[in-house]
C-alpha cells in the first residue's frame, strides 16, 4: 500500500506536472479553435491594476475619516482648555498633571478591519489591566461549589498541541485527488491482495517454532506420576516439612560439568565431541544412568564409571562423550537426561554459532533516476558478527524457487567517485532493479558494496522486495525502492515575466539602445521540473564580448528555478545580434562540463537569438567663450573654470584641441573620462601672455562617441608700475659732518615683477649744477609682483642750514615717480647735574654707588665719553681708588638726559682722598668733569661667646658683655665641669664684622683639633641619628640642678632646653618617624624612631636674613655656606626628653619619661615563644635610624683616634664673614676619658692679625660602662644609662623557695682610650623585718659647710652590709675573679658572675647591689707638663652665671668676692690635661629577687564536682571533668606533677605550651595519662600558661553478698587532685563525686485476680500497677515472673524506661496492666519481680484462681485508660 501511495502522490507520471484529464473525457474536437485567444499576461497586469486602485481610493477615504475625526477631537480639547483656563487661570497647564484621554472618537469596526488599532479601545484595554492587576487576589471562583472542577480541563501547553497536530495532520488519502474512483478502488483492492498474502506467508523464525511445537507434540509423554516418588503435601501454615520419602534435589547430589554441553564453531559433514563428567558429592554411594539425546544430530557414549560394580562412590566421577553431527548451520538444542535413585534431571546441549550481523538498513532507496538512464547505487555495509554466507532470491521465488543470478549491466552509470568493477559481480534481476552480489561469503569485520542497478521503464515510484538467507537459516527482508523522472527544464520567465509559448521563436530578444561603455542587464529564469540534477552550459558568441551570460555554465538542482543574467556591452554605435543556445546533459553523474569532459547525452533545450543596438554619448559643456576681464600682465597666470556634464550612461572618455602652450593657452586636464549619468569633470583654462597684446584663441573638446564641443578664449594684455610710497624724505636735524640717515619705501604696484632705479636732482645755484650729497645704500634693482623694498638714505651735510633736493625713481617700463627730500644742519652742546661727589667714609673693596645725569642742550644727539680712571691724584691718595660706569660712552638724543651709575671702589685706607673724573662730547667746544672726594677706611671685627647654640653670650669684646677684664680672659671658650664622657657639649663662636668689608674667616683647633673632613662627618652624622641638633644637644651630658658652669655651659638638656628656646633656623627640616616613606613605629622593646617635629622660623639680622649657623648669606653658598647649611638643617630642635634618651610611643601618651622603671625580666624561665613579639612593630626606619647612630659612633672614634681623651671639633671652620654681618662657629667637645683639657682656637680673619682664643673643657664620668651582653651593637645604645633598654641591673625575678642556684652575667665594657682597672664587690641592703639588720644603716649623710656663702649641702651615700659570704647574692670567681681587674682599653671587656641562692623557706624579697670602684691603670701614666692659669672670680661669675635660686647665687657672689682669684693648674696628668674636676663615680649593678611559692589557679570550681549517675555508661561525659590550671605567676615557670586516687583518675593532659614529657610520638601540647603514670608526668608551665586537666570517675564494683544479692545503693566519694612542686611544694584542690542509682517503687505490693476462667480473654481480668521512679535518672526495668505460677502471668508492657525526675524535681511514674491466663484449674500464684538496670527495683505478689465456671467466662471489659506505647529499653542518652 506504502509503494502504490507514494507513486500516486508525485502525479500520474511522477514528475510533478498536473495530472491528465481522465481518460473517458477527451475534449471536443474543434473547441480550442473556437475559443478567443486571451492574453494571460495582460489579464493579471488589468487585475493588479484594479486592485491597487481600489485599494488606494479605500486608504485615500481611510486617511480623510481619520483627518476629520482628529480635527474635531482636537476642537473638543481646544474648548475644555479654553474653559478650564478661565476657571483656574493658565497656571494649571504647568502643573503637570496626568493628561486626560484624548477626545478622538472612531468607528472601532472600520479602524480594525483595516488593520488598524483603535487609540480609545488600547486605552481602555490598559486600564483593565493596571486595575487588574493592581486588584487583590480573586478567591470567590474558588468558594462557589457549584463549578465544575478545573483539573480536568486542558492546559495551555495541551490546547497548543492539540492545534500543531491539526496542522500536520495528513488527510486519509490525499492522493484520490489525482485518481478516479475506479482507479482508486482498484489501486486499493491490489494493494490489500498483496498485503493479504505477504501476511500468510510464514518468517523462517516462526516456521521453526512452529516444526518444534509439532515435534514436541509428536514426542511420547509419561502422564503416571511413579509411584515411589509421591507428591509431597504442604502443611497448614504454608512451610514444606521434609518427611520419610521426600524427593532429593539432584543438586544435592551430583555435579554436572560442564551443566551445560554448547558448541560454537562447527561445519557441515564434521563430527565434535565434549566430555560430561558427572560427580557424586553425597556421602552415599549412587547409582545413575544416562538417556540419549531425542534428536539425530545429537548422541551420546556409555557411561563409564571409575569401577566395574557401577555404583558412585562418594567423590568420585562417571563420564560420557556427547556427539554432534550438523546437517545444516542452523542452531541446535536438545538434552541428556539423568536418571538417578531418587530423581532424574536433564542436561541441556545446544549448538550455536556466532551468528552474521550486517549493517545494512532493510530499507534501501536509490532515489530518483532519469527514464532512459540505467544507474547502480552502491552501498557499503559491514560484517560485525560471524562468518557467513548469503544468497539474494527474490520475494515472488521465496521459498519454492531460487532467483538465478544474471551478469550485471556494463553501461550502467554510475555515482560520481564509484568505479567499475575489475570482473562483473553476479546479481539477481528484480525489475526494474539488479540486485547484487547474488551470492556473498562474508568474514568477521568484511567490508562489501550492496549495487542495485535501477531502469525505471516510466515516471513513477517503483518497489521490490528480495530475500537475504543465511548459511545458518536466518532469513532477512529487504525493500528496494526507486523512482523514475522524465527531462523537463525549460526557460520559464524573461525580467519576471512569464514567457509565452512560442515566444522565442518569433524573434531575437532586444536589448534597446545602449551606450558604448555601459550595461544593459536582462535575467532568464530557468526551471528545472526534474528530480534529478541536470549538468547546462549556454552556448553563445562568447570571444566577441557583446553578450553574455552568467552563469555560464553548472548543474541545476533537482526540482529548482535558477536565475540567470544576461548582459549586453555594445563597443560601437551599431547594431548586435547572436544566437544563444541552452544545453544539458542527462547522463549520472552530473558534472560541470569541461572541454576535455564533454557532455555524454546532450539535449538542447532552448535555441534562441538576442539582439541590441548602440547609441551616442550625450554631453555638453557649460559655457563656449572664456573672457578673461581687465588688463592682464605679461608672465602672470591667469585661471578659468569649464565644467563637462556626461548625460549618458556610460563613461565618456574626452580630450581638449586647439590649445597652445608656445601663446601661453593650456588647458588641464587635457584628457579624461566622464562618469555616467551626470558626471562632470572641471577643467582649468590657464592663459599666461607672454608680451602686451589683444588675445585671441578657438579650441574644442572632442568627446568619444559623443559631440565635438567649442570654446573661444578672449584677454587684454598690459605693462607694470612702480612708485614711491612716500611723500617725501626728511632728514630732520643733522649735525655738520655728521651722518643722518632716513629710509625710502618703493612699492610694486603691478602683479609682475618691475626693475626699478634711483637718483638725486638737487637744483641749480647760481646756474651751476649742485653735487649730490645724498648716498642711497641699494640705486636700482628688481621687485615682485606687489613687493615693497626699504633703501637706506644717508645725508653728510657739508654746510650748515636748509638742505633741498629731489628723489627720481624710474620703472622699467618707463614711468616715473619723484619725491622731495630736506634737512636742518645744528651744533651739539650738554651740562652735568653736579660738579663735585663726596662719597663720605667708606671702607676698602666695598663698592659705592653714585648717580650722575647728563642733559643735552641741544635738539640734536650728543656723544659722549668718561675719562677711564680718576685724574688729579696726589701722591698720598695714589691708586686708592678705581670706579667703573655703566655707560663708558653713549650717545644722549636731542633735548633728553641720562642717568649714568658710577660705583666706586675704595683700594687702600686713605683718610683725605681728592679726584676729578672727566667726560668729552663730540663737536662741542670743551670737555666737561665733577669732583670727587671720600674717607676711606679698613677692616674690624668683634669676638663673642655664646652657652650652646644661638644661646646667651658668656665672653666677649663687646662692653654689653663684659666692662672689664681681668688678667686677659674676657674672650675664652669654657665648657664647664659637667661634660659627660662620650657626649657632646656645644659652645658657639661669634665673629661680628664692623665695617662694610666681606672677608674670609678660618678657625683652627691648637692641639686637640681634628680635621674639616672629621668635624664635617661628626656633625652630619650625629645630625641624622638623633634628628636634632647635629652640636649633640638632644643627648649631651645632664648637668645636675646647681651646678656651677663659668664661662661655658654642660651638653645637658635641662640647660640647652631653656637657653634654644629662642633658637631658629631658616629652613628647618623635621627627623619624623617616616624614613623612604616607611612609618617606623616604635614598641616597648624596640628603638624610639620618632622625634617630635619643630617648627620652622627665620632668624632676623641686621643686613638682611642670613642662616643662623656660621652667619653665612644665603647669596654666599658658592663659598661652602651651602653644604653646611644643608647638613646643619634641624640642628636647633631641642631635645625632646629631660634624660635624653628617645621616648616610645606609649610613653608619649602617658606623658611619662624615659627613665620610668623597665619591666623587670626573668632570666630563669625556659626559653619559650611569648608574644610580646606581637606587641613590638618593626620598620626600615628603625633600621636607618640605628645606621646613623653607628656612622655617628664611627665619626666619634675617627675624632678621638688620637688617644689624647678629648678633641674639639669646628664647624665650620672657614667661610665668609659678610659686611656687617655675623660669622658663627660651634665648637663642639667629644670625649671618651674624664679630665680637664686646655686647648686654644687660632682665629684668623682676612688679612687681621691672628687671635688666640683658650679653650677649656671639664670632662666627667667614667669610659667604663656596665652592660648585660658582652658585645652591645655599635649604633644600638640599648643599655647605655639614656638608652631604651637601660641596665637597671640583674633580676632573677620570682625564684621558688628551694630552687637550686642560678647565675647571671654582666660585662664591664672599657670605651675609653687608657686600660682601667676596676674592683667589684657585692652589697645587701639591709631588711627592717630582719633583726639581724637593725643596726645596720641604710644610708650616710654627710655635711658640707660654707661659712663664706653660709650654706650647708648634704652629701647622700647608700650603705648596707656585704654579703659575699653569707648571701643569697655573691659574686662567683669569673675569669677575671674578685678584687683588682684590669679592663682593656677601646673596647675591651671582662666579664663577671653573680650568683643567687636562697636557704630559707618563707617567701621574700631581696635588694642588692655590686659596687665597683675605678681608676687608670698604672702602666698608662705619662710624664705632666704643668701649667698655671689665673683668672677672675667674680668676672667668671658676672659672665657666665649661675643656675640655681636666688640663694645659690647669692653664694656664689659671696665666694668670689672671699676668693677673687682663682688658680687653674693643668697638664698635670698630659699635656694639656689635669684630673677631671670631679671623681669619678663607682659602678654599681642593681641585684634584685623575689622568693616566692609557686601555685596553680583552676578556671571553675565546680569542675572537681560528679554526680554520675548509674545508668549511664561510663563512657558518658559526666563521668569526665575538665579543668584549666593557670600558673598565676607572672615571671616564673612551675614545674610540678600530679596526684590523683582511685576511683578518681587522670586520663589526659593539654597543656598551652609544649611538654617534652608528653612524648615525642604525640602532639607536644597533648597527651593521655594512664592512671598509674600520672604521678610520673612531669609537667613544666611558663608564666601565665595553664595546662587543661581531664579527670575520670570510674565507679566501684557493687557490693554481693554470700547469697549473691548486688547492692545498689547511692554513695558519695571525697578524694584531692595533689600538685607536687619540684621544690617541695604541695597544693590540693579538693574532688567529690555522687553517684546515684535508679529505684522504681510500686504502687500496690499484691495483686489479687479472684476466679478466672481458662478460655477467657485475659483482657476482662486485667490489674494496673503503677511503677515510679523518685530518682533524678532514668529507670531502665524488665518484668519477670517468678514461682510455681509465672507462666499464667503476662505484663504490657514487659519492659520500658521511668524518666528522672528532671529540672523540675517532680517524680516520674508510669502504668503497666498485668493480665492472668491460667491453663487450669487451680490455684495459682508468682511474684512479679520489676528488675532495673544497675538499680534498685521493687516485687508485687500475684494471686488468682483458675476455673471452669461458665459465669466467669464472660464478663465486663474494664474501662481503663489505653496503656502507652511500650518505651525503647535502651536509655536515650543525656
Amino acid at each position: 500500500e506504502g509503494g502504490e501511495g507514494e507513486e500516486g502522490e508525485d502525479g500520474g507520471d511522477g514528475d510533478g506536472a498536473p495530472a491528465e484529464p481522465p481518460a473517458g473525457d477527451p475534449p471536443a474536437e474543434g473547441e480550442e479553435d473556437a475559443e478567443p485567444e486571451v492574453d494571460e499576461y495582460q489579464q493579471r497586469i488589468d487585475a493588479i491594476r484594479t486592485q491597487t486602485a481600489t485599494q488606494v481610493e479605500q486608504m485615500d477615504e481611510l486617511e480623510r475619516y481619520l483627518e476629520e475625526r482628529t480635527a474635531a477631537a482636537d476642537e473638543l480639547e481646544r474648548a475644555r482648555m479654553e474653559e478650564r483656563d478661565s476657571l483656574y487661570t493658565m497656571d494649571h497647564r504647568n502643573a503637570r498633571m496626568p493628561r486626560l484621554p484624548h477626545d478622538l472618537d472612531l468607528d472601532r469596526d472600520r479602524v480594525e478591519g483595516v488593520g488598524l488599532l483603535d487609540p480609545r479601545t488600547l486605552m481602555e484595554d490598559n486600564e483593565r489591566k493596571l486595575s487588574a492587576s493592581a486588584a487583590p487576589p480573586s478567591t470567590m471562583e474558588f468558594l462557589d461549589e457549584t463549578r465544575e472542577p478545573k483539573y480536568m480541563e486542558p492546559t495551555e501547553n495541551e490546547r497548543v498541541r492539540a492545534r500543531e497536530r491539526e496542522k500536520r495532520s495528513i488527510p486519509e488519502y490525499p492522493r484520490r485527488l489525482v485518481f478516479s474512483a475506479e482507479e482508486w478502488e482498484r489501486k486499493k483492492r491490489e494493494a490489500e491482495d498483496r498485503l493479504r498474502e505477504l501476511g500468510r506467508r510464514m518468517t523462517p523464525g516462526q516456521r521453526d517454532l512452529e516444526e518444534r511445537v509439532i515435534a514436541g507434540m509428536r514426542r511420547k509423554q509419561a502422564y503416571l506420576r511413579n509411584p515411589r516418588h509421591p507428591e509431597v503435601p504442604s502443611s497448614l501454615d504454608g512451610t514444606e516439612r521434609k518427611r520419610v520419602g521426600a524427593a532429593i534435589d539432584p543438586t544435592d547430589v551430583f555435579v554436572v560439568e560442564p551443566d551445560i554441553v554448547e558448541f560454537h564453531q562447527f561445519e557441515l559433514g564434521e563430527t565434535y565431541e565434549m566430555r560430561l563428567t558427572i560427580r557424586n558429592k553425597s556421602a552415599l554411594s549412587r547409582r545413575l544412568r544416562i538417556l540419549p539425546p531425542p534428536s539425530r544430530h545429537f548422541s551420546i557414549t556409555e557411561l563409564k564409571y571409575p569401577s566395574d560394580h557401577g555404583l558412585l562412590a562418594p567423590g568420585n566421577a562417571a563420564y560420557a562423550t556427547v556427539r554432534f553431527k550438523p546437517d545444516s548451520l542452523a542452531d541446535y538444542e536438545d538434552f541428556v537426561t539423568v536418571i538417578t535413585e531418587t530423581s532424574k534431571f536433564r542436561v541441556e546441549c545446544s549448538a550455536r554459532r556466532h551468528p552474521p550481523c550486517l549493517t545494512l538498513d532493510q530499507s534501501l532507496d536509490v532515489g530518483y533516476v532519469l527514464v532512459g538512464n540505467d544507474v547502480e547505487t552502491r552501498m557499503p555495509f559491514k560484517n560485525v558478527g560471524g562468518e557467513g554466507r548469503f544468497r539474494l532470491v527474490d520475494e515472488a521465488d521465496w521459498p519454492e524457487h531460487t532467483t538465478p543470478l544474471t551478469l550485471p549491466n556494463e553501461d550502467a552509470m554510475l555515482s560520481r567517485g564509484e568505479r567499475k568493477d575489475l570482473e562483473p559481480v553476479p546479481c539477481i534481476g528484480v525489475a526494474p532493479f539488479r540486485i547484487g552480489p547474488g551470492y556473498m561469503e562474508l568474514a568477521p569485520l568484511d567490508v562489501e558494496q550492496l549495487r542495485i542497478g535501477f531502469a525505471p521503464p516510466g515516471p513513477g515510484s517503483f518497489m521490490q522486495q528480495f530475500r537475504m538467507v543465511c548459511d545458518n537459516s536466518q532469513v532477512q527482508t529487504f525493500t528496494v525502492t526507486g523512482r523514475g523522472t522524465v527531462l523537463d527544464v525549460g526557460l520559464t520567465e524573461i525580467d519576471d515575466r512569464a514567457t509565452i509559448p512560442g515566444e522565442l521563436t518569433q524573434g531575437p530578444v532586444y536589448f534597446s539602445k545602449v551606450v558604448p561603455g555601459s550595461v544593459n542587464t536582462r535575467t532568464f529564469t530557468v526551471k528545472n521540473a526534474t528530480m534529478v540534477p541536470v549538468p547546462f552550459v549556454w552556448e553563445h558568441p562568447r570571444e566577441a564580448g557583446i553578450f553574455a551570460v552568467d552563469p555560464p555554465l553548472g548543474v541545476f538542482e533537482p526540482d529548482s528555478v535558477n536565475a540567470f543574467t544576461v548582459t549586453f556591452s555594445p563597443r560601437d554605435l551599431t547594431a548586435y545580434e547572436a544566437d544563444v543556445r541552452l544545453v544539458v546533459d542527462t547522463s549520472v553523474p552530473a558534472r560541470v562540463p569541461h572541454p576535455e569532459h564533454p557532455f555524454a547525452k546532450p539535449v538542447l533545450i532552448e535555441d534562441f537569438s538576442v539582439s541590441g543596438v548602440g547609441a551616442e554619448r550625450h554631453c555638453t559643456i557649460d559655457t563656449n567663450l572664456v573672457n578673461y576681464a581687465g588688463s592682464l600682465l605679461p608672465g602672470r597666470h591667469y585661471d578659468r573654470e569649464v565644467t563637462v556634464v556626461n548625460h549618458s550612461d556610460a563613461a565618456a572618455p574626452f580630450r581638449w584641441v586647439g590649445h597652445d602652450p608656445d601663446a601661453g593657452l593650456l588647458v588641464y586636464p587635457h584628457e579624461g573620462v566622464l562618469d555616467p549619468n551626470g558626471g562632470s569633470v572641471t577643467c582649468v583654462v590657464e592663459l599666461t601672455p607672454p608680451r602686451v597684446q589683444r588675445f585671441d584663441a578657438q579650441m574644442s573638446c572632442v568627446v568619444e562617441h559623443g559631440p565635438t564641443l567649442p570654446l573661444r578664449v578672449t584677454a587684454e594684455v598690459e605693462g607694470p608700475e612702480v612708485a614711491i610710497a612716500q611723500s617725501q624724505v626728511d632728514f630732520g636735524l643733522l649735525q655738520r659732518h655728521v651722518a643722518g640717515d632716513t629710509y625710502l619705501l618703493i612699492r610694486n604696484q603691478s602683479a609682475i615683477a618691475a626693475t626699478w632705479a634711483l637718483e638725486e636732482r638737487r637744483p641749480a645755484v647760481d646756474g651751476a649744477p649742485a653735487p649730490a650729497e645724498i648716498v642711497f645704500s641699494v640705486a636700482e634693482g628688481e621687485l615682485p609682483p606687489y613687493a615693497e623694498v626699504e633703501v637706506e638714505c644717508t645725508l653728510v651735510p657739508s654746510a650748515p642750514g636748509p638742505y633741498r633736493s629731489n628723489i627720481v625713481c624710474v620703472a622699467g617700463g618707463g614711468r616715473v615717480s619723484v619725491v622731495a627730500a630736506r634737512a636742518d644742519v645744528l651744533q651739539p652742546l650738554c651740562a652735568l647735574s653736579t660738579a663735585e661727589v663726596d662719597l663720605g667714609t667708606c671702607y676698602v673693596n666695598v663698592p659705592v654707588e653714585r648717580e650722575i645725569v647728563v642733559q643735552n642742550m641741544t635738539m640734536l644727539p650728543a656723544v659722549f665719553r668718561w675719562s677711564p680712571e680718576p685724574e688729579g691724584e696726589s701722591e698720598e691718595c695714589a691708586d686708592s681708588m678705581d670706579f667703573d660706569v655703566d655707560w663708558r660712552e653713549d650717545e644722549i638724543p636731542p633735548g633728553g638726559s641720562k642717568a649714568v651709575r658710577f660705583i666706586f671702589t675704595p683700594l687702600r685706607p686713605c683718610a683725605r682722598y681728592e679726584a676729578l673724573v672727566a667726560m668729552d662730547v663730540d663737536g662741542a667746544a670743551k670737555p666737561l668733569g665733577f669732583a670727587l672726594t671720600a674717607d676711606v677706611r679698613g677692616l674690624s671685627v668683634e669676638y663673642e661667646v655664646l652657652r650652646g647654640l644661638n644661646g646667651e653670650p658668656v665672653a666677649g669684646d663687646a662692653s654689653h658683655v663684659a666692662n672689664s677684664s681681668v688678667l686677659d680672659d674676657h674672650v675664652r671658650v669654657d665648657f664647664g665641669d659637667a661634660c659627660e664622657v662620650r657626649e657632646h657639649a656645644t659652645m658657639e663662636v661669634l665673629i661680628k664684622n664692623t665695617t662694610a668689608i666681606e672677608t674670609s674667616v678660618r678657625i683652627d683647633v691648637e692641639r686637640h683639633g681634628v680635621s674639616d673632613a672629621v668635624g664635617m662627618r661628626v656633625m652630619e652624622c650625629w645630625a641624622a641619628a638623633r634628628g636634632a641638633d647635629a652640636a649633640g644637644l638632644s643627648k649631651g651630658g645632664v648637668a645636675r640642678r646647681g651646678a656651677k658652669s663659668v664661662g661655658g655651659v654642660a651638653g645637658g638638656d635641662g640647660i640647652v632646653a631653656h637657653t634654644m628656646g629662642r633658637a631658629t633656623v631658616m629652613e628647618a627640616a623635621s627627623y619624623t618617624s617616616t624614613v623612604f616613606g616607611a612609618a617606623s613605629t616604635s614598641g616597648p622593646d624596640a628603638l624610639r624612631s620618632s622625634l617630635q617635629p619643630h617648627e620652622p622660623a627665620t632668624h632676623e639680622h641686621r643686613g638682611g636674613t642670613y642662616e643662623s649657623l656660621g652667619g653665612i648669606k644665603a647669596v654666599s653658598m658658592k663659598h661652602g655656606g651651602a653644604a653646611f647649611a644643608r647638613s646643619l638643617r634641624g640642628l636647633t630642635q631641642p631635645s625632646l626628653l629631660r634624660g635624653g634618651s628617645l621616648p616610645t610611643i606609649a610613653e608619649k601618651g602617658r606623658g611619662k619619661r624615659s627613665g620610668a622603671p623597665v619591666p623587670r625580666t626573668r632570666s630563669d624561665a625556659p626559653v619559650t615563644l611569648s608574644a610580646e613579639h606581637e606587641k613590638v612593630s618593626f620598620s626600615r626606619g628603625l633600621g636607618v635610624q640605628m645606621h646613623a647612630t653607628r656612622s655617628a659612633h664611627e665619626a666619634d672614634a675617627e675624632a678621638l683616634k688620637s688617644g689624647d681623651g678629648v678633641a674639639f671639633v669646628v664647624y665650620p671652620s672657614s667661610g665668609i664673614l659678610p659686611p656687617y654681618g655675623e660669622f658663627r662657629a660651634i665648637i663642639t667637645v667629644v670625649s671618651d676619658m674624664p679630665g680637664e683639657y686646655f686647648d686654644a682656637l687660632r682665629c684668623q680673619v682676612g688679612d687681621m692679625p691672628e687671635r688666640r682664643l683658650p679653650v677649656r673643657a671639664g670632662i666627667t664620668g667614667s669610659p667604663l660602662v656596665v652592660q648585660p651582653v658582652k658585645y652591645s651593637p655599635m649604633g644600638y645604645d640599648a643599655y647605655g644609662p639614656k638608652g631604651p633598654k637601660r641596665f637597671a641591673g640583674l633580676d632573677w625575678g620570682s625564684v621558688r623557695v628551694g630552687a637550686p642556684g642560678s647565675t647571671k652575667r654582666f660585662f664591664c665594657v672599657n670605651y675609653g682610650p687608657k686600660d682601667m682597672v676596676v674592683e667589684f664587690q657585692p652589697w645587701l641592703d639591709p631588711d627592717p623585718k630582719n633583726p639581724k639588720d637593725a643596726d645596720v644603716p641604710a644610708a650616710l649623710a654627710t655635711l658640707n659647710l660654707d661659712e663664706v656663702g653660709g650654706r650647708v649641702g648634704v652629701d647622700i651615700v647608700g650603705k648596707g652590709r656585704m654579703c659575699q659570704r653569707v648571701g643569697p647574692f655573691k659574686l662567683k670567681p669569673a675569669p677575671a675573679g674578685p678584687g683588682l681587674v684590669t679592663v682593656p682599653k677601646r673596647g675591651g671587656f671582662v666579664g663577671f658572675e653573680v650568683e643567687y641562692r636562697y636557704g630559707g623557706t618563707r617567701a621574700k624579697r631581696f635588694v642588692g647591689s655590686v659596687v665597683g670602684t675605678q681608676r687608670v691603670a698604672d702602666h698608662e701614666a705619662v710624664d705632666p707638663e704643668l701649667t698655671l692659669e689665673l683668672g677672675c672670680a667674680k668676672t667668671k661669675l658676672r659672665v657666665g652665671g649661675v643656675d640655681g635660686d636666688g640663694d645659690e647665687v647669692e653664694a656664689a657672689m659671696a665666694n668670689a668676692e672671699a676668693k677673687p682669684i682663682s688658680v687653674s693648674i693643668g697638664g698635670a696628668i698630659a699635656p694639656g690635661r689635669a684630673q677631671p674636676p670631679k671623681p669619678m663615680k663607682p659602678l654599681v649593678v642593681r641585684l634584685t629577687a623575689d622568693a616566692y611559692h609557686p601555685r596553680l589557679k583552676a578556671d571553675q570550681n565546680d569542675s572537681f564536682n560528679w554526680t554520675c549517675y548509674a545508668h549511664r555508661h561510663v563512657s558518658h561525659s559526666s563521668y569526665f571533668r575538665t579543668v584549666t590550671l593557670t600558673n598565676t605567676s607572672a615571671e616564673a615557670a612551675s614545674t610540678f606533677r600530679m596526684k590523683l586516687v582511685a576511683p578518681f583518675s587522670v586520663v589526659e593532659m593539654e597543656s598551652s605550651m609544649p611538654q617534652l614529657a608528653f612524648g615525642r610520638g604525640r602532639a607536644m601540647t597533648r597527651a593521655g595519662i594512664p592512671p598509674d603514670e600520672a604521678e610520673g608526668a612531669s609537667v613544666t608551665l611558663p608564666p601565665r600558661e595553664n595546662v587543661q586537666v581531664t579527670m575520670r570517675f570510674t565507679p566501684p564494683d557493687p557490693d554481693v553478698d554470700d547469697a549473691g544479692h548486688v547492692y545498689r545503693d547511692d554513695y558519695e566519694k571525697d578524694a584531692a587532685l595533689v600538685v607536687l612542686y619540684d621544690n617541695g611544694d604541695v597544693q590540693n584542690f579538693p574532688v567529690t563525686a555522687k553517684y546515684i542509682h535508679p529505684e522504681l517503687k510500686a504502687s500496690k505490693a499484691e495483686l489479687d485476680f479472684g476466679r478466672v476462667h481458662p478460655r477467657a480473654a485475659k483482657e476482662l481480668k486485667a490489674l494496673r500497677v503503677t511503677l515510679t521512679n523518685d530518682t533524678p535518672t532514668d529507670a531502665e526495668w524488665t518484668a519477670t515472673f517468678v514461682g510455681p505460677g509465672a507462666h499464667a502471668f503476662e505484663c504490657v508492657p514487659p519492659g520500658g524506661v521511668v524518666k528522672g525526675k528532671g529540672p523540675t524535681g517532680l517524680a516520674q511514674s508510669t502504668d503497666v496492666e498485668i493480665f492472668m491466663s491460667p491453663d487450669g484449674e487451680g490455684e495459682f500464684s508468682a511474684d512479679a519481680d520489676f528488675g532495673v538496670r544497675v538499680g534498685r527495683g521493687c516485687r508485687i505478689s500475684l494471686r488468682g484462681e483458675g476455673t471452669y465456671a461458665e459465669e466467669e467466662e464472660g464478663g465486663k471489659m474494664p474501662r481503663f485508660d489505653p496503656v502507652e506505647a511500650p518505651i525503647s529499653l535502651v536509655a536515650e542518652a543525656e
